[in-house]
């Protein structure tokens, strides 16, 4: 791979630069130097569960949506108190951790709606009701690993931030392979991130990597 470098402020101080190669997934656009970038961990969530086939009750989970903490495997949703027209299940992520719980209102036909920074749904009562063990699966597929812009409100992965591009780059239309730093001081004002984003807004996190940004003043000195 030829490496075009193009001279500019983006180090804006002496820790050690790590680099490496990664790929830009198609779709993410046309992208600066100084980007930062996030990678794709998750893959697309199912808008349904699954039920499992000895299930008595014959309701439904729907309206799934994942959240920026979205992970990939099998969340569980189990009921744990049997009710007429209704339920309460038990949500289990694939890490094995429970997030919560959501019961059905009551009365036939009747909804229960979770939220949570990982998954949303709503789990509906049907003409026969649920009963203890019954369980639906979600599951989350990995993401592709590759990276685009660091979005906050982005729900594949790509929310936290995990490098910094080192050259422009156009992935309208394409992958492509590229150079980007792990770590380093740079200059928060060569810096750009996706979405509504401000760079400082992902000052923390780029620390917790060892990837400093710095607010350079008159003759090139950082702060």
């Amino acid at each position: 791979m030829t490496e075009t470098f193009t001279p500019d402020n983006l180090y804006a101080g002496d820790y050690p630069v790590v680099t490496d190669s990664i790929i830009v997934a198609s779709g993410a656009g046309s992208l600066p130097r100084g980007r930062v970038l996030g990678r794709i961990d998750v893959g697309t969530v199912p808008t349904t569960g699954t039920a499992d086939v000895g299930n008595t009750g014959d309701g439904t989970v729907t309206v799934v949506t994942g959240g920026v903490n979205t992970l990939g495997g099998i969340y569980t949703i189990t009921c744990i108190e049997a009710v007429t027209n209704g339920g309460v299940f038990n949500v289990i992520n694939p890490s094995g951790k429970v997030i919560g719980t959501v019961a059905i209102d009551p009365g036939a036909g009747q909804t229960g709606v979770f939220t949570s920074d990982e998954i949303n749904f709503t789990v509906t009562d049907g003409a026969t009701d649920f009963a203890y063990g019954d369980f639906f699966t979600v599951t989350v597929p990995a993401g592709s690993g590759k990276y685009t812009s660091v979005d906050s409100t982005a729900i594949d992965g790509s929310d936290a931030p995990v490098c910094v591009l080192l050259e422009a780059v156009d992935a309208t239309a394409a992958d492509v392979t590229t150079s980007v730093a792990l770590s380093g001081e740079f200059d928060d004002s060569e810096l750009s991130v996706g979405g509504s984003d401000t760079v400082a807004q992902h000052k923390d996190a780029m620390r917790a990597l060892n990837m400093y940004q710095k607010t350079t003043s008159v003759g090139g000195l950082s702060v």
